[in-house]
């Protein structure tokens, strides 16, 4: 459908950078679904892209603003979202629920968002037959719902994994070293008494009186000794006297 010049003269024209950074109250009036087949820039093959379409009215002006939600048309023709998307994380806020088992079927949870207000931001964008319109660059709940499971953005928060405690090595080690010690312990001990056995032994006498004993036959020993060394090592002749 064409639309003619007198229709053109009655558009309110907007400024292209107006709405960038201010927020307007919108409520969703219809949803609907796009397949289109888009040539992306620098490629030579067009690719299909499929997405949500939400229509929202400005409650002010009564001006229309697109928001688009991007999804993946599975094997059976369900559409699918992503658990961290754009589609999943607005579901969150809006309705403080995360029914991820169903986005793999985002098709039956789109016109839950029919009737809910919005807080948007858009800019003017051009369609490719060159007629421009207001689309939605975010989005959010007016009264967002945020719990433990989401942040305020809606973006799942990670679960913490219960920290397991640290193992102290010393430990581990601190009753083998203690066994070694004990053993090592052990054997000296076991060790200086063996070196005092002899005192105990009958066969060997440690008395005064013995120790002198062996003391003068060491001397006497030493005596003989000398004795001989002196007579062996005499080479005068010998002299002979007799007595009549």
């Amino acid at each position: 459908m064409s639309v003619t010049d007198e229709e053109r003269s009655h558009w309110t024209v907007t400024d292209a950078t107006q709405g960038m950074n201010e927020e307007i109250i919108c409520e969703c009036i219809a949803i609907s679904k796009s397949e289109k087949m888009i040539t992306p820039k620098g490629k030579s093959k067009p690719i299909l892209t499929t997405s949500f379409v939400m229509k929202l009215v400005e409650l002010d002006t009564d001006e229309e603003v697109t928001c688009y939600f991007p999804f993946t048309k599975s094997k059976a023709g369900h559409a699918t979202v992503k658990h961290d998307g754009k589609f999943a994380m607005l579901y969150r806020l809006t309705f403080g629920d995360d029914p991820r088992k169903r986005y793999s079927q985002a098709q039956h949870l789109v016109n839950h968002f029919l009737g809910k207000q919005f807080l948007v931001t858009y800019e003017i964008a051009t369609t490719q037959e060159n007629d421009t319109y207001r689309k939605a660059v975010s989005i959010k709940p007016v009264a967002p719902i945020i719990t433990d499971g989401w942040t305020k953005t809606g973006r799942l928060r990670q679960k913490s994994t219960a920290r397991k405690k640290p193992k102290i090595l010393g430990k581990v080690f601190d009753e083998p070293l203690k066994d070694v010690g004990k053993v090592f312990e052990n054997s000296l001990t076991e060790k200086a008494e063996n070196t005092h056995s002899y005192l105990d032994s009958p066969s060997i006498s440690v008395t005064p009186t013995s120790l002198q004993a062996n003391e003068q036959v060491h001397l006497k020993a030493n005596d003989s000794d000398s004795i001989e060394s002196i007579s062996t090592n005499n080479n005068q002749p010998k002299e002979y006297t007799e007595f009549f």
